[in-house]
């Protein structure tokens, strides 16, 4: 038996430029065992919705990729794009779970100041999750997971829903799991997939979806990510 500690801090974005330009963006930190024993990952996506163009990096550790929560919160870095942003954190919600082993923390992100290469940004919101896990198995952490997020393009609303995979997680961690809804989201009837990337992480492939859902005149992007078993490295 060992005890094992690992989080998460993952921002889903959705920013403006001044000439028009929308993007969605993914940021991520992951401390080292998550969301697998011996693995980590750092990640940094920006889709021009516009253009139809991803600009994508995904590495171990992502040196120039700065998260600096204070009363602002400040994220910059340079790849795969040169960016800055400043965004006002509200406070969301709060999860805990298994005597205090399990936490996830929520916030909706409103944007001061920022830039996207030379493009300085008009507008911006999103959300964030931070997680923290400490657990002691015989297994070494395996936590395959399934991830919806839908957040409202107006700001308005959104939701998140995810849970470790039943199909594929051992018993001890099936409770990691998450539902919460706010605002005045609305529900689409379907949505379209902008953009795919994949993540190998030893013996499992992330597999994360951009999409857009829209009805009656509003529009909401989200995240999809699953993970596929290719047997251990």
């Amino acid at each position: 038996m060992f005890i094992v500690k690992t989080g998460n801090h993952h921002l889903f974005l959705i920013l403006k430029t001044l000439s028009g330009e929308e993007w969605i963006v993914l940021l991520g930190k992951r401390k080292i065992h998550f969301p697998f024993y011996g693995t980590r990952f750092e990640n940094a996506t920006f889709y021009n919705v516009k253009k139809q163009k991803l600009h994508h990096f995904a590495a171990e550790e992502m040196k120039d990729l700065i998260f600096e929560t204070k009363a602002h919160w400040r994220l910059s870095g340079k790849t795969p794009v040169d960016f800055s942003l400043e965004f006002v954190p509200n406070p969301l919600a709060k999860r805990t779970l298994a005597l205090g082993m399990v936490k996830f923390q929520y916030h909706t992100l409103r944007l001061v100041s920022g830039r996207i290469g030379s493009e300085v940004l008009k507008t911006g919101h999103g959300v964030s999750e931070q997680g923290r896990l400490i657990t002691s198995t015989f297994k070494k952490l395996q936590v395959p997971f399934c991830y919806s997020l839908l957040l409202a393009a107006d700001g308005q609303g959104g939701r998140i829903d995810w849970k470790a995979d039943p199909k594929q997680t051992f018993f001890g961690l099936r409770f990691l799991k998450d539902r919460l809804q706010w605002g005045g989201l609305f529900e689409p009837k379907a949505t379209e997939t902008l953009v795919q990337t994949r993540v190998p992480l030893k013996g499992w492939v992330l597999h994360r979806e951009i999409v857009k859902g829209a009805q009656a005149g509003r529009t909401a992007y989200g995240l999809k990510e699953s993970f596929d078993w290719k047997g251990v490295v």
